[in-house]
């Protein structure tokens, strides 16, 4: 099952199951969007490259439509910007000594895009889930759930949280 017209994606968030959500991001591969296949044994060819990052982008706009982009996201994108400026500051004005500079933010971009945590309050996937499921009193089955309720599940957490904390802040106030 290697010729792209055999290949089936997920189309949007509603049908993408959060178990391929999270492994995109764990191992930085965009097969998880692909559905039906042995990921274990896949492997992403040149042939079929293209069509996956065009499927990346649609399911990435319909994340950004509906929840924005996250904190590490912006952390990532503003170090990249920076990184990108100072060689061109490197170049355009012939110093060397701006190397330095820019291999100080390589490493902080390489550890920014390794943590594993994804919110504000540093949680990674597995606790994020855990929360969930205390929130909900019930399993919630990752190979199932999508990636649109999963994610309106963490919205939804954080404005309660954000309300009892408004709670807190005016009984103490």
């Amino acid at each position: 099952m290697s010729l792209k017209s055999d290949l089936k994606f997920y189309i949007d968030l509603d049908e993408l199951p959060i178990k391929n959500w999270i492994n995109i991001h764990k191992n930085s591969s965009l097969k998880y969007i692909i559905k039906n296949i042995d990921y274990d044994k896949f492997e992403i060819t040149e042939e079929i490259e293209e069509i996956i990052n065009e499927k990346w982008v649609i399911l990435y706009d319909d994340y950004i439509d509906n929840y924005g982009l996250n904190k590490k996201y912006k952390r990532v994108l503003e170090l990249e910007r920076r990184i990108a400026l100072l060689k061109c500051d490197m170049w355009i004005k012939q110093n060397k000594f701006l190397i330095n500079e820019i291999r100080i933010n390589e490493k902080k971009l390489l550890k920014e895009q390794t943590k594993n945590t994804i919110d504000k309050k540093g949680n990674d996937f597995t606790k994020q889930i855990v929360v969930i499921e205390k929130w909900l009193g019930s399993i919630i089955d990752i190979d199932k759930l999508s990636t649109k309720k999963y994610l309106t599940y963490l919205q939804m957490l954080e404005e309660e949280s954000d309300r009892i904390e408004k709670m807190k802040d005016k009984k103490n106030g």
